[in-house]
C-alpha cells in the first residue's frame, strides 16, 4: 500500500469503509473518514469501534 493509495481512500466521495490489512495479520477497520488521523508521513491514527485510538505504521500495512 501506498500513501497516495491511503489518501485516495480517505479523501473518497461517497466515502467507501474500508480495512487496513497488517503484516503481523491484524486488521484495522476504517469506517468513517472522521475516524483516521493522517497527515503525510509513515503513521495514521484509527479511532476503532471500541472508541480506542490504534497507532498504525503504514509500512506494516501491505494492503487495504
Amino acid at each position: 500500500m501506498t500513501t497516495d493509495q491511503l489518501r485516495a481512500m480517505i479523501d473518497a466521495r461517497p466515502f467507501v469503509p474500508f480495512i487496513m490489512h497488517m503484516a503481523d495479520s491484524r486488521s484495522v477497520e476504517v469506517n468513517h473518514p472522521e475516524l483516521i488521523g493522517y497527515g503525510g508521513g509513515r503513521i495514521a491514527a484509527v479511532m476503532n469501534a471500541k472508541d480506542v485510538v490504534e497507532i498504525v505504521d503504514l509500512l506494516s500495512v501491505p494492503s487495504l
